[in-house]
């Protein structure tokens, strides 16, 4: 949906002269990660545009399982990422120079920065971002209520898929474990098998086990 805004702002802004400017950048965070993604790009004197709505922080006991399914017990966290929850999943803005969009993608929470077809730098029309905060505020942060996530329903055994946004999207893996909203799941990469520790709301559950065969 963003690139529908390209303008010849993109080959402004990949020529040199455009090097010293300023440009609005669309940013792709890792799974559920761009509140993170946000601190970090703002700790490096980054100015960032992130549509959230603010989460009361809490404690909660998460219940545990093992590879069999049984209940092994709960544990307690404090998710620090859950105090802004993205009103656009998965995205944010940063305003920075072409010559910055390199560190940009190796900072922490960033998957990428959104390029053109091609690899071309591609800048968010100041129009686009002027109108974006005029409708949801200034700061990002939204005061509509946000729909509840869904419950995730896999179980151990199940066959899932990584959502596109989490670094192993579209690889299918089986759950090994399910702890709260984390996922345990055994991916077969380069023809070796990984266990990878992910959040529930990264799958779409594919299979269930006791549906195979």
């Amino acid at each position: 949906m963003l690139k529908q805004y390209a303008t010849e702002n993109g080959n402004q802004a990949a020529t040199g002269e455009a090097r010293v400017s300023l440009f609005w950048w669309a940013i792709m965070a890792q799974s559920q990660k761009e509140a993170l993604a946000d601190y970090w790009l703002r700790d490096r004197g980054l100015v960032t545009y992130f549509p959230h709505e603010k989460v009361k922080p809490s404690w909660k006991a998460k219940r545990c399982y093992d590879a069999d399914g049984n209940y092994i017990g709960a544990s307690k966290t404090l998710s620090e990422l859950r105090t802004r929850r993205a009103f656009i999943p998965s995205y944010l803005f940063v305003e920075a120079r072409v010559d910055q969009l390199a560190s940009i993608n190796d900072s922490i929470g960033v998957s990428s920065v959104v390029y053109a077809p091609g690899g071309e730098p591609f800048p968010i029309p100041r129009e686009v971002m002027a109108l974006l905060m005029e409708r949801l505020g200034m700061n990002g942060q939204i005061h509509a209520h946000l729909p509840p996530k869904q419950k995730f329903e896999g179980k151990p055994g199940d066959q899932v898929r990584g959502k596109e946004g989490w670094k192993h999207w579209n690889f299918l893996g089986t759950i090994t474990s399910i702890c709260g909203d984390r996922v345990k799941v055994n991916l077969l990469m380069l023809g070796a098998v990984r266990e990878w520790d992910v959040p529930a709301e990264s799958l779409d559950l594919v299979e269930r086990f006791d549906e195979v065969g």
